[in-house]
């Protein structure tokens, strides 16, 4: 059975999850982020909260701060930074790790 949820929907499940850390304005670029990845893609995307939880994280601080817990946490490599807010001495970030895959389903 497949349930088609729009932006706000999945934003709202997202700040939901006890387990994660996101904030709204990370949760939007979040729920946009993965409906512009269904979208290039042309399929759906099961919703996964858990893989939600392990795929994004969000950080924030000085670019210094941000810099070192990167540099202490991730291979820099293998992620991908959605800035969500940044002012002049201050910003925030989504990681996207990919660690784990999505399920997609083909678009009916």
């Amino acid at each position: 059975m497949l349930k088609n949820i729009n932006n706000m929907q999945l934003m709202d499940i997202i700040r939901r999850d006890d387990y994660n850390n996101i904030s709204f304005e990370g949760a939007e670029v979040i729920a946009e982020y993965l409906t512009s990845l269904e979208n290039s893609i042309d399929m759906d995307i099961e919703l996964d909260v858990v893989k939600i939880r392990i795929n994004f994280n969000e950080v924030e601080g000085t670019e210094k701060e941000i810099q070192e817990y990167l540099e202490n946490n991730y291979f820099i490599d293998d992620i991908e930074i959605i800035e969500v807010e940044e002012t002049e001495n201050y910003k925030k970030i989504i990681i996207n790790t990919n660690e784990e895959g999505y399920q997609f389903y083909k678009r009916i």
